[in-house]
């Protein structure tokens, strides 16, 4: 099989699915169905350096990496991780292998925020997810620092949310790296330029995920990650590498 070639059409495929949730379900789909071998070689035709001169491949860049990170992929990814640790491919390790978060400080500040309470009584997790539920804007403030990914998970869905809202949750510190990878997750703000950027400058973002979403970054996004020295050094080189214009816009 031509690999190129198969890349090429699966971007124009994409590229025609104009509703966010489907193309992102399309590619997670598409991914299961050709295993490990076949994800690993796409993803060297995606991350490869004359990648962004073609045309679609940046949205297909995305919708890959983040259909890898959902749950129904789990199996997947840890199959294609080992079979790039089998083969030396450190780029493609970084790219699959959960990280936790932070690993790479030799210590650091992991308090985050206690959850929401009423009168002195923490609420429940049922709770404060219907709380996330809310259209009131209380409400939202509240739920935007709750640390939990599950009422954050609900949270993403309201349709009350805003892009500024999730900026904030993403540039939020400290924040449970869970809490990020949840936005990192979801089709409707992953594909925000500003939310990739605030989830790359966040320090307690996993490094697979800040990997993931430097190809997307602009210019400017990426010289001011790069100059972030509370940020992994891994994330930093790959900004600092990052010479072309951003995979999506």
């Amino acid at each position: 099989m031509d690999v190129v070639r198969h890349t090429e059409r699966l971007a124009r495929r994409v590229a025609r699915l104009e509703d966010t949730s489907l193309r992102f379900d399309y590619v997670r789909h598409e991914l299961q169905r050709i295993g490990a071998d076949g994800v690993l070689a796409l993803l060297a035709v995606l991350h490869a350096p004359e990648a962004v001169r073609r045309a679609g491949l940046g949205e297909l860049a995305l919708a890959v990496v983040v259909g890898l990170a959902h749950p129904e992929c789990a199996s997947l990814r840890e199959a294609v991780a080992r079979l790039a640790v089998q083969r030396g491919d450190q780029a493609a390790v970084r790219l699959v292998q959960r990280d936790a978060g932070r690993a790479w400080m030799a210590s650091s500040d992991d308090r985050t925020p206690t959850p929401a309470t009423r009168e002195g009584w923490p609420l429940t997790l049922g709770e404060r997810k219907s709380l996330a539920r809310r259209r009131d804007r209380k409400l939202i403030a509240r739920a935007l620092g709750d640390p939990s990914p599950e009422v954050v998970r609900v949270l993403l869905g309201n349709p009350a949310l805003t892009e500024d809202d999730v900026v904030r949750l993403c540039a939020r510190r400290p924040v449970p790296s869970a809490v990020l990878r949840e936005v990192f997750c979801h089709p409707r703000w992953v594909v925000r330029p500003r939310v990739r950027a605030a989830l790359v400058k966040n320090p307690w973002t996993p490094l697979d995920v800040g990997l993931a979403l430097v190809p997307h970054l602009g210019a400017h996004d990426a010289r001011e990650a790069a100059a972030l020295e509370d940020l992994s050094p891994v994330v930093r080189h790959a900004c600092r590498c990052l010479r072309q214009p951003a995979l999506v816009h």
